[in-house]
């Protein structure tokens, strides 16, 4: 915003400052001790709240690790989901993000019984309760400021209103029923703290790569907290990862990762096995039973055979006495009374001669 200006006045919100609570809620709550972190673009802002956010969890969980990926984009829907799946088997149990809302990342967890974090807004109004706890902009004093100062004729220039919960810029919401009373309180009394206009960022303060990052004595003023120079680091626990592109992989292929979780290529699924290219996946799905594959793409099983089961490589020709008339069957049916097959892989079931009968299913 061009603050040179003489009609315009800037304000905007420490909402590091909520993000450390969200992140103190995130540290007591997880079990595995693996947060998953997904920021837009790797900016000041973004770093701020990351590095907030890995503090509050480590200063009640010592053992925690944020895991961080950057995807290059606010809103990148099939990319998030993909990160979410990748978090999911590395062991992370809580998500957050710096997006515009997260959406696929938030539903995913949650469709596996994980939790998550919101940023910005209330996510739990729109996600509902596996949403701990949300930071949040709040610009209702910023616009009473202006307005006041305007109507009393008093307004001046060049103003930048950088606050945070002390001034009522920023917050969190009310935290789950999930989260336990004595998290509750304890993330109660650090607002309280907060709310007396304490700052996080004083140090000494560690990068994740065992520097000094903020000395000792040294607290960032509002200039500093959006400067890169002061906020280019990485907080000591986090795990970077750095920008996240899709890998692209193609029908009948999976994303191949190392022990690491790092990408290694797309390789074609193992047989009985597939994916459909909509979206890239770390794992190929099994096909369902009547199907089969040998190169990633499922196929029905040809008349006169069947697949009992999921996750078949062929299909089993039906046995003498049986026969199967439709494709992608599980099962053969029995011939009927009157009717014979004497040899596997029968279409139809041929009938007697005038001469013969058969009063039984199955006959061959």
């Amino acid at each position: 915003v061009p603050r040179d200006e003489p009609n315009v006045g800037v304000c905007w919100s420490k909402t590091h400052e909520a993000e450390f609570l969200v992140g103190m809620v995130a540290g007591r709550m997880t079990i595995t001790n693996l947060l998953g972190y997904v920021g837009g673009f790797r900016i000041p802002v973004v770093t701020r709240n990351l590095n907030a956010f890995t503090m509050g969890a480590r200063m009640v969980n010592p053992n925690v690790t944020v895991v961080v990926y950057f995807t290059d984009d606010w809103n990148n829907g099939d990319l998030e989901a993909y990160i979410g799946r990748l978090f999911i088997l590395m062991g992370a149990d809580v998500v957050s993000c710096a997006l515009s809302s997260g959406q696929r990342l938030q539903n995913l967890f949650h469709e596996n019984g994980l939790y998550s974090t919101g940023f910005g807004s209330d996510y739990g109004a729109v996600f509902g309760d596996l949403v701990l706890v949300s930071s949040l902009r709040q610009w209702g004093p910023c616009y009473i400021h202006y307005t006041t100062q305007i109507m009393l004729g008093e307004f001046q220039p060049h103003q930048a209103n950088f606050y945070g919960i002390a001034e009522g810029y920023s917050d969190i919401t009310q935290l789950s029923w999930r989260v336990p009373q004595e998290v509750q309180v304890e993330v109660s009394a650090m607002r309280k703290v907060l709310l007396s206009g304490s700052e996080i960022f004083c140090g000494p303060i560690y990068d994740n790569l065992g520097n000094v990052a903020i000395p000792d004595g040294k607290c960032l003023n509002n200039s500093e907290f959006i400067s890169l120079e002061w906020m280019n680091y990485m907080a000591e626990g986090i795990d970077l990862r750095g920008s996240m592109t899709l890998p692209g992989c193609g029908v009948g292929m999976y994303s191949k990762l190392n022990e690491a979780f790092e990408f290694q290529g797309c390789e074609v699924c193992p047989p009985g096995t597939f994916t459909s290219g909509e979206e890239d996946l770390l794992e190929c799905k099994a096909c369902i039973a009547g199907m089969f594959s040998i190169e990633g793409i499922c196929k029905r099983c040809p008349r006169g055979s069947y697949a009992p089961n999921a996750g078949a490589s062929m299909c089993s020709e039906c046995e003498p006495g049986q026969f199967q008339d439709d494709e992608g069957m599980d099962s053969c049916q029995p011939c009927k009374p009157g009717y014979f097959s004497n040899q596997k892989g029968t279409i139809n079931c041929t009938s007697c001669s005038p001469s013969q009968y058969n009063p039984k299913y199955g006959s061959r």
